[in-house]
């Protein structure tokens, strides 16, 4: 979906006019994209990315991303191409796109921070 629209939108003023508003969330952590020319030879994680689908499909509020959104390779935690071109890899994914479409997303760098 290169080129869609990204759009977001805010609470509405509800404090002391409505009842609080209800919201779903998702949490999730510890996102692995494989990429055949870094990941290690045999089986590997990150085989599996449709649940980012099953998640954008439930339609939450926000997701809040508890640590690890993405995982950098050795090769790239100190070249600032390597980082970019990770991202872009990660990115990549249709059904990750549907996800970052779909809702707000805040992220915790690491889930031991």
């Amino acid at each position: 979906m290169p080129g869609a629209e990204l759009t977001f939108h805010t609470q509405p003023l509800w404090q002391w006019r409505t009842a609080p508003l209800e919201f779903d969330g998702a949490l999730g952590s510890c996102a692995y994209f494989n990429e055949a020319r870094s990941d290690h030879p045999g089986h590997s994680y990150g085989q599996q990315v449709e649940i980012f689908d099953t998640i954008a499909t439930r339609n939450p509020n926000f997701m809040l991303w508890l640590g690890d959104p993405i995982y950098l390779r050795p090769n790239d935690v100190f070249s600032s191409k390597g980082i970019a071109s990770r991202y872009r890899h990660v990115r990549s994914f249709p059904s990750l796109q549907n996800l970052l479409r779909s809702t707000h997303h805040v992220a915790i760098w690491d889930d031991h921070d």
